[in-house]
């Protein structure tokens, strides 16, 4: 009888397989090339070249460009058998009846019909179309329009979250005096040398570069992006101290044009198709089979 393969694989399993050799114990010539021709044996159980193939082809197709390499196949069918017989071992010892084991097999059988009752409900949707990309694209803006970002330069005065009232205090006044030497004109690449605590940015004048409020502490950011160019302010607290931060440049939020967010897009839209098909879908069978989520 034939052994069909549906059994679940993960490629990088292939690290896992060993010098010994399944196809050995069959004890057979080497078959004949060919669908039906039969590549390894478990007991009166034959695995054809037809469902190598056929397993193959469900894989990613630079997997499939891997497996090319005739000893990198063998290793694929090896580790197959390997599965399998693991598999037989395991409902020989009846674990396949255990309850929380029955609960993942039956987690496991769920999981396969339902990607493939939608990938066959689902699979018209196709490639979208130009009228399609562009109408995503006007009702969306949000998706194609990068944030505003500034660029700032910071001094930090490092304060731990636990700091006493004391600590509080002469941190406080410390950063106080920063900012009126940096506010009096002084050099905000020397004063952040001599008192940052920030590692990463005091030997290069406190400069952190362009970002966007997202990237930022929300009491940094809030501060920094309320500033005006070539401003200085603070300080501001935030989990790590006490900031002075002088404002470098601002770029306003831009919007990407169709033309160059075009591959963009077309991928957005296409999973866009695929989601409204998927909730159309459960919508239907919601009504079908009676379902009701309770809050």
């Amino acid at each position: 009888m034939t052994l069909l393969f549906r059994t679940g694989f993960c490629f990088m399993i292939l690290c896992f397989f060993g010098g010994a050799t399944v196809f050995a114990a069959a004890g057979d010539a080497p078959a004949k090339k060919g669908e039906s021709a039969v590549v390894a044996k478990i007991g009166d159980k034959v695995i054809t070249e037809g469902e190598i193939e056929a397993r193959i082809r469900e894989l990613h197709p630079e997997i499939q460009k891997m497996l090319e390499d005739p000893a990198t196949r063998r290793a694929f069918v090896e580790r197959q058998v390997q599965i399998l017989v693991y598999a037989m071992a395991a409902r020989d010892d009846k674990l396949d009846r255990e309850e929380a084991v029955k609960a993942r097999i039956e987690d496991g059988i769920n999981g396969i019909l339902s990607q493939e009752y939608l990938a066959r409900r689902c699979s018209g949707t196709g490639e979208p179309t130009n009228e399609e990309m562009a109408s995503y694209y006007r009702e969306h803006p949000e998706q194609f329009t990068k944030p505003p970002s500034v660029r700032a330069r910071h001094i930090l005065i490092a304060l731990t979250p636990e700091a006493g009232d004391a600590e509080v205090k002469q941190a406080l006044e410390k950063a106080e005096l920063v900012r009126k030497k940096a506010s009096a004109g002084e050099s905000f690449w020397k004063l952040a040398k001599e008192y940052s605590d920030d590692p990463r940015t005091k030997f290069k004048g406190g400069d952190l570069g362009y970002f966007t409020r997202e990237r930022m502490v929300k009491p940094f950011a809030d501060a920094a992006f309320s500033l005006k160019k070539g401003e200085t302010g603070g300080p501001i607290r935030s989990q790590f101290g006490f900031h002075i931060i002088q404002l470098d440049d601002r770029k306003e939020g831009e919007k990407e044009t169709f033309e160059a967010a075009a591959e963009k897009v077309r991928v957005m839209t296409a999973q866009w198709k695929q989601k409204k098909c998927m909730d159309d879908v459960f919508e239907r069978l919601k009504k079908k089979y009676g379902v009701v989520i309770l809050p």
